[in-house]
């Protein structure tokens, strides 16, 4: 326990002696038991490889239809991996159509099922993953990109991005 003193008017005077210790209070309860450090615990699932990358283009402006609007030259980082999907992304929702996407590798389409090709539904601003039917992947391969068709009434765009995603 401790004391205040409030001095009015005086000076304040020495310090007294400490008092008497108090008694030791009660000891808590145990804890549990620790493991046993000498079991090993369970092996966990295995994870993911970690061998993936992503490969990003950007086409600036308002989406139109052309062929070979962007294209890139594979690496040798990329050698022997697999095309797993092909992802659209605008900042500007189509409007009036889909706006789709084909991807070819050294002048030949990969996607052989038109209806696989990536596209934007109208109205939105993701696309959804789109599976090649053409998933090889080599060193010096070209890859480019056609846009096939646009919305109507807006193109969708102001900028399209488009994700290339090895594993």
């Amino acid at each position: 326990m401790s004391y205040s003193a409030i001095s009015i008017g005086g000076a304040r005077g020495a310090t007294g002696p400490t008092g008497p210790a108090g008694t030791q209070g009660s000891t808590g309860p145990a804890g549990p038991t620790g493991a046993d450090s000498t079991v090993p615990g369970p092996t966990g699932a295995t994870g993911p490889s970690g061998n993936s990358t992503d490969v990003y283009l950007t086409i600036y402006g308002d989406a139109f239809t052309g062929p070979k609007i962007a294209a890139f030259t594979v690496g040798a980082e990329l050698n022997g991996m697999t095309l797993d999907y092909v992802k659209l992304r605008v900042d500007i929702a189509p409007i009036g159509a889909d706006l789709v996407c084909d991807v070819h590798k050294n002048n030949f389409t990969i996607f052989t099922t038109q209806a696989n090709r990536p596209k934007i539904v109208t109205g939105n601003t993701i696309g959804d993953n789109a599976t090649p039917d053409i998933q090889t992947v080599a060193t010096n391969d070209v890859f480019g990109i056609d846009i096939d068709d646009v919305g109507s009434t807006t193109p969708g765009g102001n900028n399209l991005y488009i994700i290339l995603h090895f594993i």
